[in-house]
Order: structure tokens, then sequence, then C-alpha cells
């Protein structure tokens, strides 16, 4: 039975020998023993091609690859989101959308869609026939609306949106376990009986590995979460607002570019609360903002370790209202 040829290799093969042609070969030396024996057949028979018919394969698969990256690209983009772009089109170019999109994907965005969009489509339920030329304009002007080539090293333009709810995770509980250093032993079994068994225990082991602080920090996380308590925002929850507060004030003086990218990553009602934190920082103790930074540039530093989850996925993060000290 032939092996099936594996995606990242079928990437490598394209970029190497469009890139270095015939030299790309002793490229492939570097990889494992059995991914050069899959590999190399590939590349020998693509390098028997002549001039004209290797330059139209190379053309060929890095489109192809092009296409794959903004797919996964797209793919990262919450629902939510792309229904709002999408609910003042026609039903002819949603269904052309749709078309070139993971079936999955098009349930959730469905289900974000106005009614009256959902009727225009029940109205018009087959995929129009377009021609290739038009279909490629109606390809990039969908994904302008969702790619970005962002400039710099920022680290967070590599998170996806698993990873930017691990962010979220890592930076609220490590204030939270930070703040505690100051109640007492009775207040901080009280305080931890509010949170889910698996929050609670990862405050514990946190800690445990805190004990040599520095007051300042103790000062400043327990001042972030009163401050994110006096807001008064709506459906208030510790573990997840006290995420999103220090991700805008990590975020703060960026371009908007960056916290555009970031926000699509998640809902539109998170996005508000995300923007909204943002602009009652923008009025806040600077030392918040300041502190958020420094929390994100830890948090980052942690998620960007290739280890186990922090916090199991499955665990829901939204608990009851809690009163910071």
């Amino acid at each position: 039975m032939q092996k099936q040829f594996p995606a990242h290799l079928q990437a490598l093969t394209t970029v190497a020998l469009a890139l270095d042609g015939d030299d790309a070969v002793s490229l492939f030396k570097f990889l494992p023993k059995e991914e050069q024996d899959l590999i190399k057949p590939r590349a020998e028979k693509f390098l028997a091609l002549s001039e004209n018919d290797r330059r139209s394969a190379s053309s060929s698969g890095l489109k192809a690859l092009r296409s794959e990256f903004l797919l996964r690209q797209i793919t990262d983009v919450h629902p939510s989101h792309i229904a709002l772009v999408l609910a003042n089109e026609s039903a002819p170019i949603i269904r052309v959308i749709f078309h070139h999109l993971p079936t999955e994907l098009v349930t959730e965005i469905t289900q974000h869609l106005p009614e009256r969009t959902i009727r225009k489509l029940d109205a018009y339920p087959e995929v129009p026939q377009i021609a290739s030329e038009l279909l490629d304009v109606v390809k990039d002007a969908f994904i302008r609306q969702f790619t970005f080539i962002l400039p710099g090293e920022n680290p967070l333009t590599r998170f996806n949106a698993t990873k930017l709810r691990a962010l979220i995770r890592e930076m609220s509980l490590q204030v939270i376990a930070v703040a505690m250093r100051r109640i007492n032993r009775d207040e901080l079994v009280a305080s931890l009986q509010r949170f889910p068994r698996a929050f609670s225990k990862e405050v514990v082991r946190r800690l445990k590995l805190l004990r040599e602080i520095e007051i300042e920090e103790v000062l400043l996380a327990e001042k972030s979460l009163v401050w994110l308590t006096t807001q008064q925002l709506r459906n208030f929850s510790l573990t997840e607002d006290s995420g999103f507060m220090l991700l805008a004030g990590g975020l703060l003086n960026e371009g908007e570019l960056l916290q555009k990218f970031i926000t699509q990553k998640f809902s539109i009602e998170e996005s508000g609360r995300f923007y909204d934190l943002l602009g009652r920082l923008r009025q806040a103790d600077p030392a918040l903002v300041a502190f958020a930074k420094n929390q994100i540039r830890q948090a980052t530093a942690v998620i960007l370790q290739v280890r186990q989850p922090l916090i199991p996925s499955n665990v829901k993060p939204e608990i009851p209202a809690m009163t910071a000290k």
C-alpha cells in the first residue's frame, strides 16, 4: 500500500525546487530517512521535466500553496466576522464563497447571518456558474477583509485562535495567583472555591511557585483586578475579563492593524469587549498598562513553548463574579 504524501512535504518540495532547482535535492538530506524515501522520487520526477513544464508545475504548485495558506488564515477568523462581511452581499456571491469554504465553517457562519440574509440564500440554493477571472476577483475581495501583512517581529502575529485563548487563560490565572499572595489562608480557601476545580488547582500550583515574587508585582496585580471590578462589566467573569484586560493593555499602543488581526479571532461580542477595555485603559493609571505589557511578554513566551497546556481546553472560562480586594 502506497504511503500518503504529507502536506508539509508537498510544500517543502514545491518551494525548494522552485527556488533552488537541481541543488534543492541536497536539502532533503536533513530530513528523517522515511521522509527522504517519500520526497526524493517526487523531486526526481519533477527534475526530469523540460524547463517549460517545470516552470508550469512550479507556478501551479506555488499557487496551490498560497491558496492553502490563505484558507488557513480564513478558517482562523471567527465566523461572526465573516457573517458580518457577507450579510449585505447578494445571494449568488455568498453561494460562490460558501462553495470554496469548508463545510463546517459554512455551517458556523450561517448561524451568525441575519434572518434577511438567510431568506436570500433560501431563495438561491444553487452555486452559480462564474467565469474563472471573475471568481478570482471575488476570492481576492473576500480574502482582503481578513488577511493582513503585519510588519515587525511581534510574536502575537504567530498566534492562532486556539493559542490566543491559551494566552488569555495563562495571563488570567497568573495575575489572579499573584494578587492572591496578599490573601490570608482562610480567605484564600474561600476564594478558590469560586473557581472550577481545574482552575483552582492551577492557581494553587502557581502560588507555590510565587513565594519569592516582589511586592510591587503583587500590588500591581491586585490593583489590576480592583480596577477591573470597578468597571462593572456585563457578564463579569474574572478569568475571562482579566485576560481581555491584559491583552487590551498590552496592545494599547500597538498599531490598529495588529489589534484588528488579533480581535478577528474572537467573536464580534468579544471584540467589542476588547475595544471597550482599550478605551477605558486609555484613562487608567499607566502603571496598569505597563503591567499588562509585561504579562503579555511573559505569557507569550510560555505559550510559544512546546508543552502540554496548563488548562484543559474543555474547561469553561466563565465563572461567578469575584470581588477583588
